[in-house]
């Protein structure tokens, strides 16, 4: 049974869908319902019983299957490479943001984000490993990872980009030992 909260929502998937279905576009569109993440206002307003609870999820050290195998649109137009959860808050945005659905055509967001080597980095190898390379140990899940880095340490991820060229060397290196080695 779905909390009173969700229940009075009028934005649900089955809006939604309805409303795509007026404008044609139903087949074209995938809606993905996801859990409650540990983020932004739902730390103090959704009941800790309701969250997702895998405690798999936090020794989780690989790669990210989300980042960008899905990306969102945000109602600003803001196209970002993964699931939504780390772009709750706005200065997160601006790290995964990608571009503006308004200005360009999404085929070409999509091209920037294969060139973007957090999105390959988050992909590859995970935000846990992004977290300690910036000298920082955590148990957080995956998502609330990405908010951290899109928020309290944005600075120190910022600082990396100068090393973006070795970063994405080493990524190379350890994509190409992998194929190697299976």
């Amino acid at each position: 049974m779905e909390p009173s909260f969700i229940l009075g929502a009028r934005v649900r998937t089955e809006y939604l869908r309805n409303m795509v279905k007026e404008i044609n576009t139903a087949e074209e569109v995938l809606f993905m319902e996801d859990f409650f993440n540990r983020l932004g206002r739902a730390k103090k307003k959704i009941p800790s019983h309701l969250y997702f609870n895998d405690q798999t999820e936090l020794q989780q050290t690989s790669g990210c299957i989300e980042a960008g195998r899905v990306i969102s649109i945000l109602p600003d137009g803001k196209i970002t490479m993964c699931c939504g959860h780390a772009v709750v808050a706005p200065e997160a945005q601006d790290i995964f943001c990608l571009g503006y659905s308004k200005n360009n055509n999404l085929s070409q967001q999509i091209k920037r984000m294969q060139r973007n080597v957090l999105y390959w980095w988050l992909h590859l190898e995970g935000p846990k490993v992004v977290l300690n390379t910036i000298g920082v140990k955590s148990k957080k899940r995956p998502c609330e990872i990405c908010y951290l880095l899109g928020t309290t340490y944005r600075e120190k991820l910022r600082m990396l980009a100068v090393k973006k060229e070795d970063i994405f060397n080493q990524l190379i290196a350890t994509t190409k030992n992998a194929n190697i080695s299976t």
